[in-house]
């Protein structure tokens, strides 16, 4: 039944394309497992999958997510400190990437620090203590950065 709703998504009627999508949505969790394994050629019908997959994950929709900061470049990495306090992150690609160091304060992520690397920052990893943070480079090599805490 699945795959003939996912054929459906690729009608010339919008109609019968729009009840396909509901019904699989409808079918709930079920069907993920499914939906990840088909390759659509169709542009549409994986917007289709996408919209199916997104409307099960999260039910409530785009208002259920909030946005708790707007980077200028995409952010590509991120990860916390031991204590859930601070965070850091790898903004932007190559030698133009940053490293975002920053605080969780209520239900928004505020920015300390930007720190340039010219090495092409990829990954990061705070050691367990907090006071240490490791960036791993795009040229092979790793930064390594010691934290002081903001105050």
């Amino acid at each position: 039944r699945i795959n003939e709703l996912v054929l459906k998504m690729a009608d010339d009627q919008f109609e019968v394309r729009k009840a396909a999508t509901a019904e699989l949505i409808a079918m709930g969790e079920d069907v993920l497992d499914f939906l990840e394994k088909i390759k659509a050629e169709d542009p549409e019908v994986k917007i289709r999958i996408s919209g199916v997959r997104d409307a099960i994950i999260c039910p409530e929709g785009d208002d259920a997510i909030k946005v708790v900061h707007k980077f200028k470049s995409i952010l590509r990495h991120v990860t916390g400190d031991p204590s859930g306090r601070y965070w850091a992150g790898v903004v932007g690609a190559g030698s133009t990437g940053k490293i975002v160091l920053g605080e969780v304060v209520e239900e928004e992520l505020k920015v300390i620090e930007e720190i340039g690397n010219y090495r092409a920052p990829e990954k990061l990893a705070y050691s367990a203590d907090g006071k240490t943070l490791v960036s791993s480079n795009g040229d092979g090599t790793l930064t390594v950065y010691s934290i002081a805490e903001e105050g």
